[in-house]
């Protein structure tokens, strides 16, 4: 695996719906990324958006995880751990990605061996 995007969430199912509907239609191999949702304590859908995604695209790895304390920070090192390949993306769960996107991060990392941190807006 090439990449793990990692994504916090909280009480945010729309944004998110939207957010996973472009990740898995990037132009990159679906066995060569995961996508990890981190919820941090969502009361409402968000294990139903993400285990619909899970059954409509059975192609790609997508890993759910709940934790009950709340805050960016801990959805981020809950990612990080649960993370199977070297290159951790973290986004937040509103981002629309082109789908060029992973491909050009990959790429750095493989350009440049020496880097380590790879930002965007």
């Amino acid at each position: 695996m090439k990449a793990s995007i990692i994504i916090p969430t909280c009480n945010r199912a729309d944004q998110l719906f939207r957010c996973m509907k472009t990740l898995v239609a990037l132009d990159f191999a679906s066995a060569e990324y995961e996508i990890i949702v981190a919820d941090n304590g969502s009361k409402y859908n968000t294990k139903e958006v993400v285990a619909g995604y899970i059954i409509e695209h059975p192609q790609h790895i997508i890993r759910y995880f709940y934790d009950n304390i709340p805050g960016l920070l801990t959805g981020r090192h809950r990612g990080a751990k649960e993370a199977k390949s070297d290159i951790l993306v973290f986004v937040d769960d509103d981002i629309h990605a082109d789908k060029g996107w992973l491909t050009a991060i990959v790429d750095i990392f493989n350009r440049f061996p020496d880097v380590h941190l790879v930002g965007g807006i």
